[in-house]
């Protein structure tokens, strides 16, 4: 394994807990970030792939440890232009009767609508580099 490998795993892992952004924000080459992503291995980025991150950055939002989401809890996950609806958001997927938090599933099916609707635009299940660098774009305005 390369030097430069190894340090883009160190910072992968290193924003792992704050998101996306955080890849750009450290230097993290596109390609690197979209393999670190891709949790099967297959060369893609599919939805589950980009759930079982989600799940991970649940866990990191979830401060009590209850399994469950806050909405100031919620809004620590979302980035860039989302945080302003972050409160809408919320609202919409929190669909199970608790009206103070999201559970996991309610959090995962508002990060696979996300996925669905904002990062493959190109419809064909994985997310691609154009498709990563255009999100990470919107992100940072």
């Amino acid at each position: 394994m390369n030097r430069s490998t190894v340090m883009a795993a160190v910072a992968l892992s290193a924003a792992l807990s704050a998101g996306s952004v955080a890849f750009a924000q450290m230097g993290v080459a596109p390609e690197v970030a979209l393999r670190f992503l891709d949790a099967d291995k297959d060369g893609k980025v599919s939805l589950n792939d980009w759930l079982n991150f989600q799940v991970t950055k649940m866990a990191e939002a979830d401060l009590d440890q209850n399994g469950e989401l806050t909405y100031k809890e919620f809004k620590e996950t979302v980035q860039g232009r989302a945080r302003d609806n972050a409160e809408q958001s919320f609202n919409a997927f929190n669909r199970e009767g608790r009206q103070r938090s999201l559970n996991q599933r309610e959090f995962l099916g508002y990060n696979a609508y996300v996925f669905n609707n904002f990062l493959d635009t190109t419809k064909d299940g994985a997310l691609s580099l154009e498709e990563y660098t255009k999100m990470m774009g919107g992100l940072r305005k």
